[in-house]
């Protein structure tokens, strides 16, 4: 008998708390949080857009070919790096398939590592606005169909 009574109670809360986790999970929008090298972001769940920015000039960690990324299991359909972030990192976007768009703004010296947008097959266009371009790591742009 108890042990009846035991499963009908879990079985109401966990219920319960799929419910709420229901109510709850369509009303998020945005996640707000920082990679390793000091590079915050936050990712509209609604546009898909992966917005980059820092404080200070900051330099967004290098990944390597089978490092998860932060960003690693959002649906990231375009990106925009603020002022402030003065290197996209090793590996950072690598396989993104579905990133049509990456605009870099800012007056500053922008550094692109290797593989950086390496097979993102559907990137379509990448702009610098008042960015000037250091350097670009090797096969950047690998596996990009458009003439970036």
């Amino acid at each position: 008998m108890k042990k009846g009574l035991l499963r009908r109670l879990l079985l109401g809360i966990m219920g319960i708390a799929l419910v709420c986790a229901m109510c709850v999970i369509p009303g998020i929008r945005r996640v707000y949080a920082s990679d390793s090298g000091g590079v915050n972001y936050t990712f509209d769940y609604k546009t898909g857009e992966l917005t980059l920015y820092a404080d200070t000039s900051s330099v967004m960690a290098d990944y390597s070919a089978n490092e998860k990324r932060p960003w690693e299991y959002y649906i990231v359909r375009s990106v925009v790096v603020k002022q402030g972030v003065s290197h996209i990192g090793d590996y950072a976007f690598d396989g993104c398939d579905k990133l049509t768009s990456v605009v870099v703004e800012g007056d500053s010296f922008m550094t692109i590592g290797k593989n950086a947008f390496k097979n993102c097959k559907s990137l379509k266009k990448l702009t610098l606005k008042g960015t000037k371009l250091k350097s670009v790591g090797k096969t950047a742009l690998k596996g990009v169909n458009a003439k970036c």
